[in-house]
């Protein structure tokens, strides 16, 4: 930016660079990397499992009123693939939720350099999109809505 990128080349710099990437720059920047790495294979993960809206078993508790609605509606629902699609939410979602309150804090410490990156505004929907998408906690048999599996699809683009 400034017009002086050969200083960087200097051996100094670059030494200096070195020690400061091996130090704080690898930690932080591998940390990060798992965290994200985590939080897509689980919400991939969850996209996979979880019933679409379109298949019988939502389509049938979503015509039934949801006080009428029982486990037993919840058919080719194993106990297994139904604590998966529980876990991969709960994890998904808090992984999101800790990644959305860091992206707050990096706003509020340096509101112009993080308005003028252009990543920042694709990872504030990105979260805000996968915590609605794994909300199936108020539906019968983890089903998603039809509106929610298309927030999904975009949480998954993004």
């Amino acid at each position: 930016k400034q017009g002086y990128p050969n200083l960087l080349k200097h051996p100094l710099v670059v030494s200096y660079l070195d020690c400061k990437w091996n130090k704080f720059g690898r930690f932080w920047f591998f940390q990060n990397l798992f965290v994200y790495i985590l939080f897509l294979s689980f919400l991939t993960a969850f996209g996979l499992t979880v019933i679409s809206p379109l298949e019988n078993t939502c389509v049938h508790v979503f015509n039934k009123s949801f006080n009428g609605s029982t486990p037993e509606d919840c058919t080719g629902l194993s106990a297994h693939k139904y604590r998966f699609i529980i876990a991969s939410a709960v994890i998904t979602a808090v992984v999101a939720l800790g990644r959305l309150i860091a992206e707050v804090v990096q706003l509020v410490k340096h509101p112009l350099d993080y308005i003028q990156d252009w990543v920042n505004w694709l990872e504030i929907p990105l979260y805000i999109c996968s915590i609605i998408f794994t909300f199936v906690f108020a539906t019968p048999c983890s089903c998603v809505y039809n509106w929610q599996w298309q927030i999904g699809v975009v949480s998954v683009f993004l």
